[in-house]
């Protein structure tokens, strides 16, 4: 089912083996692990997964053969991302991975996003920016940031409001400030 759609598969038999498998491939994107296995069992293979440094971002989702409510749930108490009950239904398991790893695309861009953010607000106040070609220099890093400062030029241009920076001074600092609150509040 996975190969028909694209995917890679890669499989273990037990929870060591996974171990293993992951300590000779570490990276994966998504990581499906049954709750009960022959030998260490899912949760305990999870928590081993996760001290691993680039599998703590990985999402990873429980399959179980129980019904039972105090697995389901801790589950989710021990940090995995959900979980799919057998037997396993395809357009189920193919959804529950289309929305994970797009859930996790999303955190990755996210984070590239807050680091360009905290990039910004370093150098809008540190007093290098005086003239409006360089704050907008700031703004177009990227082409996410280039859309954001295209919005509030269009707020702007709507509310008969302009964003002026110039000289170093107390006013500037006032000025950045509120350019990035309006950042922040785009973003």
């Amino acid at each position: 089912v996975l190969r028909k759609n694209g995917y890679e598969p890669v499989s273990a038999a037990s929870g060591d083996e996974a171990l293993k498998l992951v300590a000779a491939t570490p990276e994966f994107r998504l990581i499906f692990l049954d709750v009960m296995m022959p030998g260490i069992d899912g949760f305990e293979t999870f928590r081993q997964l996760r001290q691993r440094p680039e599998l703590r971002d990985t999402p990873i989702v429980f399959i179980t053969a129980t019904d039972d409510q105090a697995a389901i749930h801790q589950c989710f108490q021990i940090g995995g991302a959900d979980y799919i009950s057998k037997p396993i239904r395809e357009s189920e398991l193919l959804a529950r991975m289309s929305l994970h790893l797009s859930l996790q695309r999303n955190r990755q861009e996210f984070a590239e996003l807050e680091t360009e953010h905290a990039l910004l607000k370093d150098r809008l106040f540190s007093g290098h920016v005086q003239e409006p070609a360089a704050f907008k220099e700031i703004l177009t890093v990227s082409p996410k940031m280039l859309a954001i400062f295209q919005y509030i030029e269009s707020i702007a241009r709507t509310s008969g409001s302009t964003i002026n920076v110039r000289g170093r001074g107390r006013n500037d600092h006032h000025l950045a400030e509120a350019a990035f609150k309006a950042l922040g509040r785009a973003l």
